[in-house]
């Protein structure tokens, strides 16, 4: 039978091989722990309203607190749990009101931010799942965390918990959920890494529910709406018509496109230094793409650069300008509601709609993924010859969607030979 805890049983319990606790009856949730070296110390333990963590918030040390006062504290933190605020954080936040006052400076949340994010380029915080981040994941890491910035920026880093994290979860109403979760993630990873710097106890998003998730796209285009946008970027300048056209005969990503550069080309395979998974990859590019590459006035730099003149000759960084092309891409083909991304599934989906002949795992290494489980890990051949022809047959399903929909593959700046 359990010892209830009592005035007397705490004052007169002894220390045992393991430690054990004495639980209050008039306080749930409070107990007296009893530790094999003889000292004892009251805790509360208990769930906060809207979460599914048990938290366990230690009170002090039975000689210097006296049961009736841990009685009268238990109380007031199983309160602050009914409210739905954390104990811990709610003693943090105190912790921190006070350093503030004694040292004149608060630890803000945007501080906390930056902090992370120079680890983070590192390849130092404790979130990071790579050595080093690529430059892209970088970019997106900034985006994401500045919008929490916007929102729980002044906030000292101490007192973010439940209601500054529903505060952040309820904006950016504008943005799509995908870049909500983006920036509740981000914000999840900043009061990560305060946790490990000791600046909080707990991390509150942790145990709240985020925005709404998004479902997987499955958007691809239709052989009528592919064409549509394969005539209208025939109207674009260079380099913004040979990206379209090249995108959408070599299922290959965005960065990897406009990253490219003209070494990368070695004979008809894109060689790219890396990819999605952070590995080199060869992607044969079929006679029709080399076409649309040929128009381009080769250099020595990327295959796409900024500021490039009329022939797509530029001096420049990576192209700039994507977004305002993709809006003017969609207004001259009518086609709306895609990303430059979901000619990728296009790509695959439209092919395996299209031909009966095609290899799956051809398909899949076209698009620069790896095999899946035992054969990923043992077979590390990229399978050249085979996503070259699947590639090729995709070519010519381009150029038949092409004269059957509205315009003769002749007029394209394709030359359809093989």
């Amino acid at each position: 039978m359990k010892t209830p805890l009592t005035v007397t049983s705490a004052r007169t319990a002894e220390p045992r091989e393991t430690r054990y606790s004495l639980t209050s009856e008039r306080v749930p949730g409070l107990a007296l722990h009893v530790y094999p070296s003889g000292r004892k110390t009251f805790a509360w333990t208990g769930r906060v309203a809207g979460s599914r963590t048990v938290v366990s918030v230690t009170i002090g040390t039975f000689g210097v607190v006296t049961t009736h006062q841990a009685e009268t504290r238990a109380l007031e933190i199983a309160a602050l749990a009914r409210s739905g605020v954390d104990p811990r954080a709610e003693r943090t936040r105190q912790r921190a009101v006070q350093a503030a006052a004694d040292t004149g400076y608060t630890t803000t949340f945007a501080d906390t931010a930056a902090a992370y994010l120079l680890r983070f380029e590192a390849g130092e915080a404790a979130t990071s799942k790579r050595n080093v981040p690529r430059p892209a994941s970088v970019r997106r890491e900034v985006i994401s965390v500045k919008r929490a910035v916007d929102i729980l920026g002044t906030e000292p880093i101490a007192t973010v918990g439940r209601r500054e994290a529903l505060r952040l979860r309820d904006a950016h109403a504008d943005l799509s959920d995908s870049s909500r979760r983006h920036a509740w993630s981000a914000a999840s990873r900043v009061v990560a890494h305060a946790l490990e710097e000791g600046l909080v106890e707990t991390n509150i998003f942790r145990s709240l529910k985020g925005p709404r998730a998004t479902t997987a796209r499955e958007r691809y285009l239709s052989p009528a709406e592919l064409a549509a946008v394969w005539h209208a970027a025939d109207e674009f300048d260079a380099p913004w018509r040979q990206l379209v056209h090249l995108m959408i005969l070599v299922p290959v990503r965005l960065s990897n496109a406009t990253g490219a550069r003209w070494e990368d080309l070695r004979g008809d395979v894109l060689h790219l230094p890396t990819t999605k998974n952070r590995t080199p990859w060869p992607v044969p590019v079929s006679p029709a793409a080399l076409a649309v590459l040929r128009t381009l006035l080769r250099g020595d730099g990327l295959i796409f650069p900024s500021a490039g003149d009329s022939r797509g000759r530029g001096v420049g960084g990576p192209l700039k300008g994507v977004g305002q092309m993709k809006a003017r891409l969609d207004k001259a083909s009518g086609v709306e509601r895609w990303r430059l991304h979901d000619l990728r599934r296009t790509f695959a989906s439209l092919l395996s709609d299209r031909r009966d002949d095609v290899d799956p795992l051809a398909i899949d290494l076209a698009l620069q993924h790896r095999p899946p489980g035992v054969r990923g890990v043992y077979n590390a051949s990229r399978s050249v010859p085979a996503v070259r022809r699947v590639l090729a047959l995709w070519a010519d399903e381009v150029a038949a969607i092409l004269a059957e929909h509205g315009r003769e593959k002749e007029t394209s700046t394709v030359v359809w030979m093989r």
